[in-house]
């Protein structure tokens, strides 16, 4: 997770041999023209050419699309952070709701402020696009990663009609 000054990873390694998970260790593509995105497995199908528009893709990986939080986990978390109390723990509970929020969510998150700039509207609150996001049939959470940041299954075209009804 991101704490706001560093990326911090919490992990336990078992051992034994397990059979490589190729399936949820690929690749990012990102349209630098048209702003789509999707993920996809080392054993999927590898493309160079954006589905939407034609331009080259930018890829990123291989790294990890599966879920960055096992729920059981947070849930273990958030008992301990409630016995903190005060400031401290309600901090704490709010990141891990977000991250909670995250689990089956894509590998990638949208920026909120850069989507507004890219179709020239005033920024939005988060919790406004969520809120649109949701009635229109999507998933969608804040991620912990930036605070104006949101995950979601609508792709960069829906997000993008989407937010200036919005405002």
């Amino acid at each position: 997770f991101y704490d706001g000054s560093a990326l911090r990873i919490l992990l336990r390694v078992e051992r034994g041999r397990k059979s490589y998970p190729g399936d949820i260790i690929g690749f990012l593509a990102h349209c630098p023209k048209c702003k789509h995105r999707f993920g996809f497995s080392m054993k999927g199908k590898w493309t160079v050419r954006c589905e939407k528009c034609g331009a080259g893709l930018e890829i990123i990986g291989p790294l990890w699309l599966g879920d960055l939080h096992d729920r059981e986990f947070l849930k273990r978390l958030k008992l301990k952070a409630g016995e903190y109390g005060g400031k401290e723990g309600k901090k704490i509970t709010r990141l891990l709701d977000k991250m909670e929020g995250e689990i089956g969510m894509p590998p990638y998150y949208f920026d909120i402020a850069r989507v507004s700039d890219m179709i020239d509207i005033q920024t939005p609150s988060t919790e406004k696009v969520i809120e649109l996001l949701r009635r229109a049939g999507f998933r969608a959470s804040r991620t912990h990663f930036n605070g104006r940041g949101i995950k979601t299954d609508a792709d960069i075209s829906s997000l993008a009609d989407l937010m200036p009804r919005g405002l």
